[in-house]
This record gives C-alpha cells, sequence and structure tokens, in this order.
C-alpha cells in the first residue's frame, strides 16, 4: 500500500447535474508508479460531525447516508501509454493548409505547453484539426509514447 491520502485539497472535484466526479490534482506531487494497481476507498458526504461539507439536491437537501465506494488504479506501463485529449487554442489566426505549417504551428504550441523536447515532434500526432470562426483552432491530439518513430524515420 501506500501513505497517500487524498482530501479535498489534494482533489479536483466537479459536480454537474446527477454526476461528481473527482481527479487527483497533478500539482501535489504523487508517484503514480507507487499507486499503479493499488486500490483505494471513496467516501463522498458529510466526513466527521464538524465537517461542512456534504451532498445537496437542488433543493438544499442534504444526503442522508455518505456515499462509499472502492476502486483500483489502473495498472499500465506508462512507457507505452499514449494519451489522446482534445485541444483548443482560442485568439489565432487560423486557416488549415495545404503544406503543413499550420500543423507544425500547432505542434510546438502543444509541445511547449507540456515542456516537450524537439526531439519529441513525431510523438505528437493531430487529427480532425479545425479552425473556427478564423481565430480559434480545434483539434485531437495523440501523445504517443516516448520512442516511437511514426513512419519509419
Amino acid at each position: 500500500g501506500t501513505n497517500y491520502r487524498f482530501d479535498r485539497e489534494e482533489l479536483q472535484v466537479v459536480c454537474e447535474g446527477r454526476k461528481i466526479g473527482f481527479q487527483i490534482d497533478p500539482t501535489i506531487g504523487v508517484d503514480v508508479e507507487a499507486i499503479m494497481g493499488k486500490s483505494f476507498s471513496i467516501e463522498i458526504g458529510k466526513i466527521g460531525a464538524d465537517s461542512k461539507s456534504n451532498i445537496f439536491d437542488v433543493n438544499g437537501n442534504a444526503i442522508k447516508d455518505n456515499i462509499k465506494f472502492e476502486k483500483t488504479f489502473a495498472d499500465i506501463n506508462l512507457d507505452e501509454a499514449s494519451s489522446s485529449f482534445t485541444f483548443t487554442l482560442e485568439n489565432v489566426a487560423c486557416s488549415v493548409d495545404e503544406d503543413d505549417t499550420f500543423t507544425d504551428e500547432i505542434k510546438s504550441k502543444i509541445m511547449l505547453l507540456l515542456g516537450l523536447e524537439t526531439s519529441d515532434t513525431k510523438r505528437i500526432v493531430l487529427t480532425s484539426l479545425r479552425c473556427e470562426n478564423d481565430n480559434t483552432v480545434i483539434t485531437t491530439v495523440t501523445l504517443l509514447p516516448p520512442g516511437t518513430d511514426v513512419g519509419g524515420g
């Protein structure tokens, strides 16, 4: 096991409609490899007699019993994993060109934001690149694992 204990200060919690989502705040310095494959328990609601936190319905009624469940972090090899996300860049003059100049500019911006080296260029794959209203770029980014050699060279 680990000695990690995450409270509301270490979690990013989003409540929308009938859904509660949460994730560990990536800025707190969790050793991801130490928690891979480990089980964890979740309790949501009023924790402790002095707690001001709780879950309320739209009428302000608190839930009677806390929500409790257990999960397990995925056990994956991060050196072989890829990641995909939607990237939106606003307030930039844009047009999707034929010679990939614009695509290369967007890749450079993503690499800068992610703190990647220029040698990592081939790890970034952009799909569904589009320009909206001549000033907003939206694309799906796939970040391939380190050491990826797309296209064989």
